[in-house]
């Protein structure tokens, strides 16, 4: 990819040797294309209490605004997970936002959780492993690296792009295209808020679609007419002939059958 550094296989939550990354192109980037599943993650369906604290002082607070990450966000999705215990995440981007990429490895992630004194059982170990991760995503390729290599198993904050990300979208790849879809669930179909990536190709949206939502009804596929004006990046490499849209630039969809 354009503009991204060597890409390498990001760890999963486990720490065991012989992991095998997500290949399938729907699942590698499930979480990063849902965008607003579950909703609550974006807080679009439901109200929340807000905590008494904050997980982020100001310097985290603009680490992760450089990440595509809303800090207020993520703060409210891990206080409502672990309570006070959510600031050990503010703890993992001091330890590690100026280490180099070659050093983090899951030893450097394991040397760092000990000193929590928190069980490796807990949930919040895999969910710091899980961010852990994002920051050697964004190491290696920046906040495009972190959108396009997120994992789908990765229960981390929604990273988002703007025009200002891509300043080189390479629209002409897009010569001769006229439509844009996207494989969603039901409930982002409703809610109208799309996620940010789409693509040229009908099956591959079909695929995501059908191949995503397997465990509940099957998700579907909207279309609509490709608007340059809307585009803010073209993936050139990889079998997804992916497009990323502004934020909030899709209102007006139809739907397909998957």
């Amino acid at each position: 990819m354009a503009g991204i550094g060597t890409v390498f296989s990001y760890g999963k939550r486990s720490v065991k040797l012989g992991y095998k990354p997500l290949s399938a192109f729907f699942r590698a980037n499930l979480d990063r294309k849902r965008q607003i599943w579950p909703a609550g993650w974006c807080g679009l369906h439901y109200v929340r209490h807000q905590a008494k604290f904050m997980t982020f002082d100001k310097i985290s607070v603009d680490r992760l605004k450089e990440m595509g990450i809303d800090a207020r966000e993520y703060h409210q999705q891990l206080a409502d997970q672990f309570g006070h215990q959510s600031k050990i995440f503010k703890s993992l981007i001091d330890s590690f936002w100026n280490t180099p990429l070659k050093h983090l490895d899951h030893t450097q992630f394991n040397a760092f959780f000990a000193t929590t004194k928190i069980s490796t059982e807990d949930a919040i170990h895999d969910s710091a492993y899980d961010f852990f991760n994002y920051l050697r995503c964004f190491k290696d390729g920046g906040k495009i690296g972190l959108y396009k290599h997120r994992q789908a198993e990765w229960k981390g904050p929604i990273v988002r792009l703007a025009k200002s990300d891509c300043p080189n979208p390479k629209l002409n790849l897009l010569a001769g295209k006229d439509n844009i879809y996207r494989g969603m669930s039901c409930a982002e179909f409703d809610s109208r808020g799309f996620g940010q990536s789409w693509t040229t190709d009908i099956e591959v949206a079909r695929k995501f679609a059908t191949a995503t939502y397997e465990d509940q009804q099957d998700g579907i596929v909207a279309v609509t007419s490709l608007n340059f004006s809307n585009i803010i990046h073209v993936f050139e490499c990889g079998s997804e002939s992916e497009v990323v849209v502004d934020i909030g630039s899709i209102t007006s969809v139809n739907r397909l059958d998957a």
